[in-house]
């Protein structure tokens, strides 16, 4: 059977937040000023995948809750109220193919709360 991958999308991170987790990345959007997305691909999670995105998100700090897993695609608009009359340009920040990280490694962010970290210091 094939090794599972768990993606774990990140919106609405500031400068500071999109510098923690730049390294684990394999894809940054601008979303609008001042706000990316990144998305994070993690093979060999063992525990329930949702859990898993919660103690990823967490460690990362605040973000927003209400992402869906959808995402916007580089040179559309992103038409939200606030924007408008002149919705921002969603555009792709950097796209690297193929990284993976497991659960317990450190690639730029502590991935799940961090190495040897208990679930309940999440």
């Amino acid at each position: 059977m094939a090794d599972k991958i768990v993606f774990v999308q990140l919106d609405d991170l500031s400068a500071e937040q999109l510098d923690k987790v730049r390294s684990a990345a394999f894809l940054i959007h601008a979303t609008s000023p001042g706000n990316h997305q990144a998305w994070i691909a993690v093979s060999g999670v063992s525990d329930d995948p949702k859990e898993f995105i919660r103690r990823v998100r967490k460690s990362v700090g605040k973000f927003d809750k209400a992402a869906s897993g959808s995402t916007r695609i580089g040179g559309s608009e992103n038409w939200k109220a606030k924007y408008l009359p002149e919705p921002p340009m969603v555009s792709i920040v950097e796209g690297v193919p193929g990284p993976r990280n497991d659960p317990g490694a450190a690639s730029g962010i502590e991935l799940a709360c961090g190495t040897g970290a208990s679930k309940s210091a999440c």
